[in-house]
């Protein structure tokens, strides 16, 4: 049987706190191909405000690249901010938001290469932290 309180205890401030040795472990439940346009992720403004993203991508055993994010989003705009990126020697993916229908998306291209190819194959997961809209929408 599987016992969760082997793995975590409460934390200060209302928190979960890891105990020693435990983590987490990413893999999907399945992986997105990256095409031209690939919606990786949707949410209602409503709901949320923002989001914090930890995006990878795996085309071969040579080509990866893990990218962290932060995104904010309003009824008329989004915003995305890449405060971190690794990869083994040229960048794989380019991010975009848009705001539609007071709904959020968080949208990958693949990158043009230096050589102006664009990956082929190349697949991805990401995990994220969402932050809930704290302010109902007023009127104007």
């Amino acid at each position: 049987m599987f016992d969760i309180s082997r793995y975590f205890r409460r934390g200060a401030n209302n928190s979960i706190e890891f105990k020693n040795g435990a983590n987490l472990s990413y893999a999907g439940p399945s992986h997105t191909l990256v095409n031209s346009g690939t919606e990786l992720d949707r949410w209602y403004v409503g709901e949320f405000m923002g989001a914090e993203y930890t995006i990878t991508c795996d085309v071969d055993s040579v080509r990866k690249e893990v990218i962290k994010a932060i995104a904010t989003a309003s009824p008329q705009r989004a915003n995305i901010i890449i405060y971190g990126r690794s990869n083994l020697g040229a960048d794989l993916l380019e991010l975009e938001v848009e705001v539609t229908d007071s709904f959020f998306s968080l949208i990958a291209y693949p990158r043009e290469q230096d050589d102006s190819t664009v990956i082929q194959g190349a697949k991805m997961i990401f995990s994220a932290n969402y932050y809930k809209t704290l302010n109902e929408a007023t009127a104007s």
